[in-house]
């Protein structure tokens, strides 16, 4: 069963909301209650919550790393002039692509990461997910055939 399905979208929908409310809270919650905010209302499944946990802890530990590759990949200033919830989209779709490719196919993270931005920015800002991650997933494959190559 892929990483894809239906139950995926409404997990990637719950991530923004609690991964959202993780970066503008005063005071952060732990990881259990981000946890539990995502899984609300979700059928309860050993591979959302693995998946959901995943996500979790790369954008809170890896922060710094997907902000880099994301201004790398848009001009620093238009990233650092983003609202929270739009760089929140952007980090779950670049961890999947950095992180978990194995697990969800390049394609998919961009769409759905696509699909979160029409649902709660607009379309422009759709398009910039579209492109900034289509190139983050690019620039991995060359890396990654790159090392296979020396390997050879």
């Amino acid at each position: 069963m892929s990483l894809s399905n239906k139950y995926f979208r409404k997990l990637r929908k719950n991530l923004l909301t609690a991964l959202y409310s993780y970066e503008v809270a005063e005071i952060k919650p732990s990881r259990k209650e981000v946890l539990s905010q995502t899984m609300a209302n979700l059928k309860p499944s050993s591979k959302l919550k693995r998946h959901a946990k995943r996500i979790i802890s790369t954008v809170i530990d890896k922060r710094e790393v997907l902000d880099e590759v994301l201004r790398n990949h848009i001009k620093s200033t238009l990233f650092d002039r983003m609202g929270e919830l739009e760089k929140t989209i952007l980090r779950i779709g670049a961890a999947e692509i950095l992180f978990y490719r194995h697990l969800v196919p390049v394609a998919v993270a961009v769409n759905e990461a696509v699909n979160l931005a029409k649902l709660y920015v607009d379309e422009k800002f759709a398009s910039l997910v579209n492109a900034t991650l289509k190139g983050i997933a690019e620039e991995v494959t060359k890396s990654y055939a790159g090392k296979k190559e020396n390997q050879d």
